[in-house]
């Protein structure tokens, strides 16, 4: 399975597909400046066509990432250059804009933002040394944790143009609390469950972002969290 990152404070601005691209495009325009290659006009760039975007996220069409990058370039996040040496190569140069990239932070979000996949967690039969049994619950940490869910899920369902009437303090209370009790964190550690919550997030981008028919698209949190389906991929 393939694990996409983003920053949630990037995708709040212009939505979870563009925030999904604009993070790969830091990834490798920080590796350019490393190892100093495609530095034109005072900027690092990378280039890449549309096609090749969408087939580096399958779970977007064309048309998604168009939009997701025209929003990048009108939100002042990236700009796009023409550095080809041949005239018939269409292919689009894309740095990062350096005065908005001052604004946002590139540190790493505490649930989705890693320069790296992050593999599958499988919940552990035992406690591992790391934690004990007599740890007490995270009870601030599970909140912020599903504070940034919540973010998703409704930015998710604007992307693709549905109305999402699932109550937030009756998904809290109901859903993710029972969910991560005190008994969860006896048997997980606090990496296992921010790395859960990653999944979780993932799994609402992927399941939502797809061609055709999506019985995902009207779904709403309690149904969600029923079928806890992201344990299964």
């Amino acid at each position: 399975m393939s694990v996409y990152s983003f920053d949630t404070e990037i995708a709040e601005l212009v939505g979870v597909n563009a925030a999904t691209i604009y993070h790969n495009m830091q990834f490798w325009i920080n590796k350019n400046k490393a190892n100093n290659n495609n530095y034109k006009d005072g900027n690092w760039w990378i280039y890449n066509s549309v096609k090749a975007w969408q087939e580096l996220f399958p779970f977007m069409t064309i048309r998604a990432v168009r939009t997701a990058l025209q929003k990048l370039i009108d939100a002042g996040l990236i700009e796009k250059g023409e550095y080809n040496a041949k005239g018939y190569d269409k292919t689009t140069w894309y740095a990062i804009c350096q005065n908005r990239q001052m604004d946002l932070s590139e540190t790493a979000n505490g649930f989705v933002n890693n320069d790296k996949p992050i593999p599958v967690s499988n919940p552990v039969s035992n406690p591992s040394n790391d934690c004990p049994k007599e740890q007490s619950h995270p009870t601030e940490l599970v909140e912020k944790a599903f504070n940034h869910f919540w973010k998703v899920w409704k930015q998710t369902k604007k992307d693709i143009g549905k109305v999402d009437t699932s109550p937030k303090e009756s998904t809290f209370e109901k859903k993710w609390k029972p969910m991560f009790n005190k008994q969860y964190f006896k048997t997980h550690t606090i990496e296992q469950f921010k790395q859960e919550v990653s999944d979780i997030c993932q799994f609402v981008v992927d399941a939502h972002n797809v061609d055709g028919f999506n019985r995902f698209e009207n779904m709403q949190t309690g149904k969600f969290f029923n079928e806890k389906q992201w344990r299964d991929q």
